[in-house]
């Protein structure tokens, strides 16, 4: 019982080798056959694939934008519109406040010892 206990645990990084090596094959012969299968038939939902693209495309479009009670439709005033305000929404001094209010309390922590 223990001679076969002791050549299984030889064995095994053996045939768990084997086995992945074994995967890997099937994994390739798969992806071979989903290509062959491809050049014989064709792409045949290429039309479908390219609707759906322009239509999401269609609905990630953006055409206006409503900022400081007026429409903005240009791609310039909606360009400048938007960087305007991520440039007010990340000033310095906003960062320095909210590092200040992260730190605070570690500061205090330290400065009592």
């Amino acid at each position: 019982m223990l001679e076969s206990d002791s050549q299984a645990i030889v064995q095994r990084p053996q045939l768990m080798h084997q086995y992945w090596e074994l995967l890997r094959f099937k994994e390739r012969s798969n992806t071979q056959k989903s290509r062959a299968r491809w050049i014989k038939e064709g792409d045949l939902n290429t039309r479908y694939f390219h609707s759906c693209l322009k239509s999401r495309q269609l609905k990630n479009q953006l055409m206006a934008l409503h900022s400081d009670d007026k429409w903005l439709e240009s791609v310039d005033d909606i360009r400048n519109a938007v960087t305007s305000y991520f440039q007010n929404q990340f000033k310095e001094s906003d960062f320095v406040r909210l590092i200040k209010a992260r730190w605070h309390p570690i500061q205090t922590f330290f400065s009592r010892r």
